[in-house]
């Protein structure tokens, strides 16, 4: 069964408008000067806080378990900032530098993200 599909002026205007909308923000692109955007932005900076790429840290202390047969390791930012926030369920990946090679392994964040608070 065919379709039927009246388009009036107005509406013939809309679907041109829509269908050079893509090439006129090409040319937009095209016009505006490249340069770096240097302005900070607080939801950038949080973000980076909450979710770095990676961490130095110290093992501060290390505790032993020895009815579970396991070591909890406490640690702390070399530069003495603050820990992000995490969630539970997440882990680090902690790579270590054994020889010439590099060695990495992930370890459970075993405290609950309200200690981190």
């Amino acid at each position: 069964m065919a379709l039927k599909v009246k388009i009036r002026l107005i509406g013939a205007l809309d679907m041109l408008k829509f269908k050079n909308m893509a090439a006129d923000r090409e040319k937009a692109i095209q016009a505006a000067p490249a340069r770096e955007i240097n302005a900070v932005f607080p939801i950038n900076e949080n973000a980076k806080a909450l979710h770095p790429d990676h961490l130095d840290l110290v093992v501060k202390e290390v505790v032993d378990h020895p009815e579970a047969d396991a070591k909890s390791f406490i640690f702390a930012r070399e530069d003495g900032g603050a820990l992000p926030y995490f969630r539970a369920g997440q882990y680090l990946s902690v790579k270590l530098p054994i020889g010439e090679s590099f060695v990495s392994r992930p370890y459970s964040i075993s405290s609950g993200p309200k200690w981190a608070l």
